[in-house]
């Protein structure tokens, strides 16, 4: 993993970017942009949103902490996609 960039907002919320490599045991492996969002509540640190890009094929994956997610093609007119 390379931390590309970090920051916060006040005191409750903070982020930043990473490239990151995911593999398993048989020698998978997908590279990936990361974007996070944390809130800071009273139970500590939690993810507020995260999303994940591959170059490779356009495409972006947005999943809030409730559980929705959307995904798109970088390419897709429009701009980003709605999150369901």
């Amino acid at each position: 993993m390379t931390v590309l960039n970090t920051y916060t907002i006040g005191e409750q919320v903070a982020g930043g970017f990473a490239d990151v490599t995911f593999g398993d045991a048989h020698g998978w492996q997908a590279h990936v942009h990361l974007s996070l969002v944390l809130r800071l509540d009273d139970a500590g640190w939690r993810i507020r949103q995260w999303a994940l890009e591959r170059g490779v094929r356009g495409e972006r994956v947005v999943a809030c902490a409730d559980g929705r997610v959307a995904a798109a093609r970088a390419d897709q007119p429009g701009g980003p996609p709605d999150i369901t």
